[in-house]
């Protein structure tokens, strides 16, 4: 028997369960929800009480064409994937790649989700 622990013991994963996956909810999120803007992405989010946290990424033509965009995506969720539990329960948020994204580095996507995490403003305080 191996003694590498799984990562879905630790809660590393991404279930269906805490992605943004309906237009509905991406429109208020962005529209009702508060704005983060950062060197690569725009990032809205909302709380809303009695839900788990939830993501939602967008990645326009604009960022290019459908390899570089689906790499931007791919990156985003790991990082939210692996920072997911420094974030508040409750927070909708939604992620957009600004056209230069597809340039950054892992490195650099999770610096920026941390960057955003700290300057979300939890609904205590506001």
């Amino acid at each position: 028997m191996s003694s590498i622990t799984s990562p879905s013991s630790l809660g590393f994963l991404f279930p269906k369960a805490e992605r943004i996956r309906k237009r509905p909810d991406f429109v208020r999120i962005q529209g009702e929800g508060r704005k983060v803007v950062t060197k690569h992405l725009l990032a809205f989010y909302q709380f809303v009480s009695d839900v788990p946290l939830r993501l939602g990424i967008t990645a326009s033509r604009k960022v290019g064409g459908a390899v570089e965009r689906n790499r931007i995506k791919r990156l985003l969720r790991e990082a939210f994937r692996l920072h997911k539990h420094e974030l508040p329960q409750g927070l909708q948020l939604v992620l957009i790649a600004k056209p230069h994204a597809k340039d950054a580095t892992f490195s650099a996507l999770c610096d920026e989700l941390i960057e955003v995490r700290h300057r979300i403003r939890s609904p205590r305080l506001s």
